[in-house]
């Protein structure tokens, strides 16, 4: 090229095959780098080849490491599925392959004065821990046993345990593992909330306090492993006390608030961390933000890969949770199945978000709780920066997380309505009950008293039911072009 003076590649032509996958080992790096959103469809078409043909009997160090790069890269996009489920196909295969080339076992006696044919020795331990990590990350996300059995767990003694990262990562997939094997025994009942305690103490023993890593001054992009292990068991917390309600039938204020608290302290975490990232990349970034606006730039990439699956998790099952939560009064009037202190609520929100310990002698009210919720969701989405709206609108995990969160702000609202008008009606049943029956006698009674059949009482709740996604339906059904228009951030409409 007379202009750049440079040669364009023509062709590889490596000698051997396992050459073909060092190529693809340095390209992938090079994506990472260079190609966070936008891959050139030469480099694209050659990753797919080398996919392609990853089951063709042959194992290759590179092979692993081909694998895990492009895991990694789907994680960084939000290309990974909601769950984990295109980045499964991967990780299940790596772990494949570094159980039969003996990963799980000592590798410095296995690989003792091979490194001319391996590598780096500490180079191969710290990819079996991503490997065992990742394995970890897929099955808590897709609800699956470990894919790498405890017979091939081996902690590598070395001296890369010596480092404080490593030493971490060590502590957190033990842990994890033993979690995940407890949840999936099939002979015994897993005690949920001695494992969120066992989680808890992990993170009071192994991180700095949470108002540490909430204050955006003290994040500067080189803490993305201990992050993405906070976040990790954060997720983890929050889902194993959705569990414990869910399956276990337990509604008492410590894990209703368990829910509440680690799941608005990770949004919270998302939230500071897109936000200090996105300047960092208008510090460090800057030219790839004018010559790509709109796409996405490698700060917000780190941001992604952090907190997109985590946030999608406690997006859809936190929702789930509040409209339960909305439905309390109804259920209160209507049945005897919750004890009268689970309605003993506060009208303002008082959990603490940058502490583990939990409020146990008293619930939020749900409303509160769902305000709460929006103005964290307001924090991120609600801004004036023309830069990172565009952001939002274009770049895919952006665009997913918005639509969600604000079908969630949907689906609360209308359920939050028709609660009022439900309790509006049952209150002045209630009252015309307690002309006519007496102050004293219990609302449930007061109201049977007063004629209103069992038949009459399952109507009233069939009727919140049957109107309660009545906006949400209709908010559904609204034009594209009208649904694209709310990119303008107003929230309220």
């Amino acid at each position: 090229d007379p202009v750049t003076n440079k040669s364009p590649i023509v062709g590889l032509v490596p000698a051997d095959k396992d050459k073909y996958y060092s190529v693809g080992v340095i390209i992938e790096i090079l994506c990472l780098v260079y190609y966070v959103d936008d891959i050139p469809t030469e480099i694209d078409n050659f990753n797919k080849h080398l996919t392609s043909n990853i089951i063709d009997g042959t194992l290759f160090i590179e092979k692993m490491q081909f694998l895990m790069l492009q895991y990694m890269y789907r994680n960084l996009v939000g290309l990974n599925g909601d769950d984990m489920t295109y980045g499964m196909f991967l990780v299940h295969l790596a772990s494949a392959m570094a159980t039969r080339m003996g990963l799980h076992q000592n590798i410095r006696d296995l690989y003792k004065d091979k490194e001319n044919l391996c590598g780096d020795i500490a180079s191969l331990e710290t990819l079996w821990y991503f490997i065992l990590l990742s394995d970890l990350e897929v099955s808590f996300n897709m609800g699956t046993p470990l894919r790498i059995s405890d017979n091939h767990f081996y902690q590598h003694s070395s001296d890369q345990l010596a480092v404080s990262r490593i030493t971490l990562l060590v502590k957190f997939i033990t842990l994890g593992r033993n979690v995940l094997r407890i949840i999936h025994h099939h002979e015994t009942k897993p005690d949920l909330k001695k494992l969120i305690g066992s989680l808890r103490d992990f993170l009071k023993e192994s991180f700095k306090p949470l108002s540490y890593y909430l204050n955006p001054d003290n994040l500067d992009g080189s803490e993305l492993g201990e992050l993405h292990i906070l976040f990790l068991t954060l997720a983890m917390m929050f889902n194993l006390a959705d569990l414990q309600r869910v399956c276990f039938k337990e509604k008492s204020a410590e894990i209703i608030n368990s829910c509440v608290q680690y799941s608005f302290i990770s949004l919270l975490l998302a939230t500071n961390i897109t936000k200090k990232y996105f300047m960092l990349d208008c510090i460090y970034s800057a030219e790839t933000m004018v010559s790509k606006p709109g796409g996405l730039t490698p700060y917000l990439s780190f941001a992604v890969f952090l907190t997109y699956n985590v946030m999608i998790r406690i997006i859809s099952e936190g929702c789930s949770l509040f409209l339960v939560g909305v439905a309390f009064v109804e259920q209160r009037a209507l049945s005897d199945t919750y004890s009268k202190e689970y309605f003993a609520e506060f009208e303002v929100f008082d959990l603490s978000l940058d502490s583990l310990e939990i409020a146990e002698d008293h619930y939020v009210s749900v409303h509160i709780v769902i305000d709460k919720l929006n103005s964290i969701f307001d924090q991120l989405f609600k801004t004036e920066d023309e830069q990172i709206l565009h952001i939002f609108a274009n770049v895919y995990p952006f665009v997913v997380l918005f639509s969600l969160q604000k079908l969630s702000r949907e689906v609360l609202k209308s359920a939050l309505e028709s609660r009022a008008l439900v309790e509006a009606r049952w209150q002045t049943c209630a009252h015309r009950a307690t002309i006519d029956v007496g102050a004293g006698t219990p609302a449930l009674e007061r109201l049977h008293l007063a004629g209103l059949s069992d038949e009459e009482l399952r109507m009233m709740a069939q009727e919140f039911w049957s109107d309660f996604d009545t906006g949400f339906c209709e908010y559904t059904q609204t034009d594209a072009g009208q649904f694209l228009a709310s990119w303008s951030g107003n929230h309220d409409e």
